[in-house]
């Protein structure tokens, strides 16, 4: 969701400064590690749900999430608020006369957007553990809900109230306060058992739950340590982009975030992927381990489908939301939209793939994946760069998602055969012995 609020942010804000907009830019990577936390957390719950016989035990499996997202969020509030010039040096935004009216941008922002950190960590696990039992509208209408928030508030605050970046941030907070609202009064009930007894059901967590939250920090970090692999190599990216002036980095930002729009739909797909997965796996259902992957990769091409389309047969709407009319800006964005959709293209076939490594038990495989991925597309980013400008780093981009695409799914089928061979070998065993 925080993909979507970004979005609308960034499109208000190019209208506001293009300043302000590229403070955005800059801001995004790092609000990203925080919703990679959640996130993690997100796959943490559902693989133990996934994986847990019994069912008494569900309940230790969400307080455990929501502990987590509760004590890691307040943590980075503090730091956030305590090391606010770190954040910034992270950003790219060092000390140089370069890029000073984003830094005053990138400070106003970053102070008020700060709040939404617990928000996010809350509710990211808690649309999860929705969507585990099936409450998918429930899920719907809370995220819904958050994105017209948001979408009403922003250029109110941004435009009426003359706020700019302070405007877009306190729309943002508003819109996660009136998601937990709605997230409370449609599951109530669940809640106030939840709730309910609720010091016993942490003591308990501790003293007989300690494999679930430690299995859920574990799951939760090595997420978090993939997901962050490729906030870093955003975060590079930006700064490569900057070293090549302001409408670079507004260029590169504006493609970024469009393919993080239409990436966020894929996640309920691999979310549900990998329920579905572990469900096979625990009844040995080996007819299922390929077809699952399929259907899967499937729903993902139909929904990059879109993307890609869009990217390739109306690139002028982008350039006129985006507001940018210079016509060396329009060509290069022309460009790098059509280079977009081959890398989602690509996509396609590894979305599903790299989360099926856990259900196949090979959970560092997000990591070295992320690495790989990041460090093939930074280094031929930054080779084309010096000699193709800005065009070069989105080429470098594809070159690398290529290499990418060809080694993950490959060793994805690898583990994905062996596991067949494993489990068909066991029960064939199984009925020998029977007879």
């Amino acid at each position: 969701m925080s993909t979507i609020i970004t979005l609308m942010d960034g499109l208000f804000l190019i209208r506001y400064s293009i300043h302000a907009f590229n403070a955005v830019v800059l801001v995004i990577p790092l609000v990203g590690l925080v919703t990679s936390l959640g996130s993690g957390l997100a796959v943490a719950v559902a693989e133990g749900l996934g994986r847990e016989k019994d069912k008494g035990k569900y309940v230790q499996h969400i307080i455990a999430s929501m502990l987590l997202a509760t004590v890691v969020s307040l943590v980075l509030i503090v730091f956030a608020y305590a090391r606010p010039g770190l954040f910034s040096s992270l950003a790219g935004l060092g000390s140089g006369d370069a890029l000073q009216e984003e830094k005053h941008y990138f400070s106003e922002y970053w102070l008020w957007i700060t709040p939404t950190f617990l928000f996010q960590m809350l509710l990211i696990p808690g649309l999860q553990v929705l969507i585990y039992f099936g409450r998918t509208r429930k899920s719907n209408i809370i995220l819904t809900l958050l994105a017209v928030t948001n979408l009403v508030l922003a250029p109110v605050f941004i435009f009426s109230l003359h706020m700019g970046t302070m405007g877009a941030a306190l729309a943002t907070d508003a819109a996660y306060v009136s998601g937990l609202v709605v997230a409370y009064l449609l599951n109530k009930v669940e809640i106030q058992q939840l709730l309910m007894n609720s010091r016993q059901k942490i003591h308990l967590l501790f003293h007989e739950g300690k494999g679930i939250l430690f299995k859920q920090l574990k799951t939760a970090m090595l997420v978090f340590c993939s997901i962050s692999t490729f906030i870093a190599g955003n975060i590079l990216l930006n700064n490569l982009a900057a070293s090549m002036g302001i409408a670079a980095l507004s260029v590169t930002g504006a493609s970024e975030q469009l393919k993080s729009f239409f990436t966020l739909p894929t996640r309920a797909v691999t979310g549900s992927y990998l329920v579905t997965f572990y469900e096979s796996l625990k009844r040995k259902a080996i007819a299922e381990y390929v077809p699952v992957y399929w259907n899967a990769t499937v729903i993902v091409a139909g929904l990059y489908g879109i993307a890609i389309l869009a990217f390739l047969l109306i690139p002028g709407f982008f350039i006129f939301i985006y507001h940018f009319e210079a016509p060396h800006l329009a060509s290069d964005f022309r460009y790098v939209l059509f280079v977009s959709a081959m890398i989602l293209l690509l996509s396609i076939f590894t979305r599903t793939a790299i989360v099926g490594f856990l259900g196949l038990d090979r959970p560092f495989m997000l990591f070295f994946q992320s690495a790989f991925t990041v460090g093939a597309g930074y280094f031929f980013s930054w080779l084309f760069s010096g000699r193709y400008g800005l065009r070069g780093i989105i080429d470098g981009q594809l070159l690398g998602m290529i290499i990418v695409t060809l080694f993950a799914c490959g060793y994805f089928f690898f583990l994905l055969h062996r596991q067949i061979r494993a489990d068909r070998s066991e029960s064939n065993a199984d009925k020998t012995i029977s007879t």
